[in-house]
């Protein structure tokens, strides 16, 4: 038997392998927590519902996932392009760091001013961190897998320190859950701008 390389590509038939493998990667995982789990009814129900039954899941689970989502959007254009870039992790941690930058530094910024500045922010810190592995690409043409990927180690190690030094000086808290928080007379409310329909349209801009 020989493995060859498909020549036309698959089209509609690429939404069937998706969906075959997302439920075949769903049933071998709720099959080893049904042999492990004591309750082996619904396995996934616990998952699901702490996911999605309630609005602090929902937000929670939109919180966790849109950077997955935006982080997978740059590698799939870096891929397409035969770049094979592992440090889309240590850009994100960058961004992270441009975009608390701007609010914490000033903090009365206009919030239609603020967030659009911040996103400008983010994207130029996260290129800016990106271009590094390019350049030791082009001149000393090294390996950008390896670089990217040990590069992300150096990028949350940043970030850590970041948020420590800004916690240190009084500017910035950490939450019961860790989560970081700025006390008054500056919040993050006060950077959102009134958006018609809650927190969904939030939801919608930040995709």
């Amino acid at each position: 038997m020989r493995i060859i390389k498909r020549q036309e590509p698959l089209g509609w038939r690429s939404c069937l392998v998706l969906l075959v493998a997302i439920g075949f990667s769903l049933a071998l995982g709720g099959g080893c927590c049904w042999c492990a789990a004591s309750i082996r009814w619904l396995p996934w129900a616990p998952c699901l519902f702490g996911a999605f039954g309630s609005r602090y899941g929902i937000e929670d689970s939109a919180l966790k996932a849109i950077p997955i989502f935006l982080c997978s959007l740059g590698v799939a254009l870096a891929f397409r392009l035969r770049v094979w870039n592992i440090g889309a992790e240590g850009q994100y941690a960058l961004g992270a760091i441009g975009a608390s930058w701007l609010p914490v530094a000033m903090p009365d910024l206009p919030a239609y001013l603020l967030l659009p500045s911040m996103i400008t922010m983010a994207v130029v810190a996260g290129g800016m961190w990106g271009a590094i592995p390019a350049f030791f690409r082009q001149k000393m043409r090294t390996n950008e897998i390896i670089v990217t990927l040990m590069m992300n180690y150096i990028a949350i190690s940043c970030s850590t320190i970041c948020l420590r030094a800004v916690e240190g000086s009084g500017q910035l808290r950490l939450s019961h859950d860790r989560r970081p928080f700025l006390p008054p007379p500056w919040s993050v409310k006060s950077a959102q701008p009134p958006i018609a329909g809650g927190w969904c349209m939030r939801f919608v801009l930040a995709c």
